[in-house]
């Protein structure tokens, strides 16, 4: 089941948005593919975990 398929959100200049959910609704992974520093075409979020490339981000090291 895909709870969000496809979306595009257009953010023109000066605007602010905020993000709003429960921990662990993908606000954070949302906010980092908006800014582009995470490409997330290739990941995943299931049932708590966060799946990038085939590997869990969930407990990643800062690290890594």
């Amino acid at each position: 089941m895909n709870a969000i398929n496809n979306l595009n959100l257009q953010i023109g200049k000066g605007e602010i948005v905020c993000l709003v959910g429960e921990s662990g609704s993908g606000k954070t992974i949302t906010s980092l593919s908006i800014m582009r520093l995470i490409d997330f075409n290739n990941g995943e979020v299931t049932n708590g975990d966060i799946q990038l490339e085939g590997q869990s981000l969930i407990g990643l090291s800062k690290k890594k």
